[in-house]
């Protein structure tokens, strides 16, 4: 099946959910990441860098993740001496 507006849509819809999945397996499993949003500004104002490069094209939806070993490992999480208490009047 050709992809249409319709598959572009749903893409751009589903994508930031799969990459927020992915970080957390990433980070479960000892894999640091980052969001890296600089290349979607190059692909914004250079689109031509990144097609030529990598065969991105200018209109193809994208945002990039790297991945590396942590610089920084932490024994625990922040420990706190008391909740905030949530009232919701609806």
């Amino acid at each position: 099946m050709a992809p249409n507006a319709s598959h572009a849509a749903h893409a751009c819809a589903t994508a930031p959910s799969a990459r927020s999945h992915f970080e957390m397996l990433a980070n479960a499993a000892g894999i640091a990441t980052c969001w890296c949003g600089f290349l979607k500004l190059v692909q914004q104002e250079v689109p031509e860098l990144l097609e030529q490069t990598i065969g991105l094209r200018r209109t193809a939806p994208f945002y990039a993740m790297l991945f590396g070993r942590p610089a920084v490992r932490y024994a625990r999480g922040v420990q706190r001496d008391s909740y905030a208490r949530i009232d919701f009047r609806g």
